[in-house]
């Protein structure tokens, strides 16, 4: 954040640890700085650094690194880029072969992630 605010110092900043700072520039910066913390804990390399960049509420840039060092990088009305390359949609296309979701529970008062049983 203090590296925000050095170069846009009236913009807004939402953040996933409890941030919310108001702007007066009409651009929000959206930050997630450990997206995927029940996979952090574990030691699984399900997690990243997430940014966005709202203008005008409309999101329009989005980067991510993640826990391999990929970037990923998306702006509206231009190809998504994975480490320079163009990244495309997966060409799956029956729930057989996808993962719609997936996560684990996390637990902040015993500082660790637990699976969560489903009472279905």
């Amino acid at each position: 954040m203090d590296g925000i605010l050095a170069e846009r110092p009236d913009d807004a900043i939402l953040g996933e640890e409890g941030t919310d700072r108001n702007g007066t520039t009409g651009v929000r910066w959206v930050i997630d700085p450990l997206d995927g913390t029940a996979s952090y804990v574990r030691g699984y390399p399900g997690y990243a650094v997430s940014i966005g960049i709202e203008v005008a509420d409309h999101a329009s840039v989005g980067v991510v690194v993640d826990a391999l060092g990929r970037l990923t990088v998306a702006v509206t009305g231009r190809s998504t880029e994975r480490d320079g390359r163009t990244a495309r949609p997966s060409e799956r296309t029956t729930i057989h072969d996808s993962v719609l979701a997936t996560g684990f529970g996390y637990d902040p008062r015993c500082g660790s992630a637990r699976l969560e049983r489903s009472s279905r």
